[in-house]
């Protein structure tokens, strides 16, 4: 009988989620517990994951839920990347979480990538989408941030512009 895929990765993922939030339940507060489920450029579950190609969208919630059987205690996120400049990206962010929120699905936060790569981060725009994770009754976290000093070149003195430009990122956590 020829073994079934999806089921292996399945059992592969669920255990691996329990052994690991098993191991350091009480220990470790938080846990990513599913990175990156969308495309890079936008808001649509990305076609190339394996979870997604074998397992279908349920990957999600029960990656989650796993995390939560392993430890009730610990906070569980959702992180994403390019969602600070993509409008498209966010949009599909905040649908796929209210959707797992809809389900009943046991996430407590999502993790932001700031990834300032092209352009300075824009503060309002920054607060406006840190809000909108709130309001949904969430924790919002930066996870990782960069805003390159290149970004800056043409500025008289490009160290302050950069400074600046990390002083509005925490001006808009600070807000929320």
């Amino acid at each position: 009988a020829t073994a079934d895929p999806s089921a292996a990765l399945r059992n592969r993922m669920l255990g691996h989620v329990a052994s690991v939030v098993e191991r350091y339940a009480g220990r470790i507060e938080s846990w990513d517990v599913v990175n990156e489920p969308l495309a890079f450029t936008s808001g649509n579950l990305d076609p190339a994951n394996p979870y997604y190609r074998h397992l279908g969208p349920e990957f999600l919630a029960e990656a989650f839920r796993a995390a939560r059987a392993a430890d009730p205690n610990a906070r569980l996120f959702l992180n994403e990347v390019t969602t600070e400049w993509i409008p498209a990206k966010f949009a599909g962010l905040m649908s796929l979480v209210e959707g797992l929120l809809a389900d009943g699905v046991p996430i407590d936060g999502i993790g932001l990538q700031g990834h300032f790569l092209f352009a300075r981060p824009d503060r309002a725009s920054l607060t406006s989408n840190l809000q909108a994770i709130a309001a949904l009754g969430l924790a919002v976290e930066i996870t990782e941030l960069d805003i390159p000093l290149v970004l800056f070149a043409n500025e008289p003195d490009p160290l302050a512009a950069q400074a600046a430009a990390y002083v509005d990122v925490f001006a808009a956590c600070l807000a929320v």
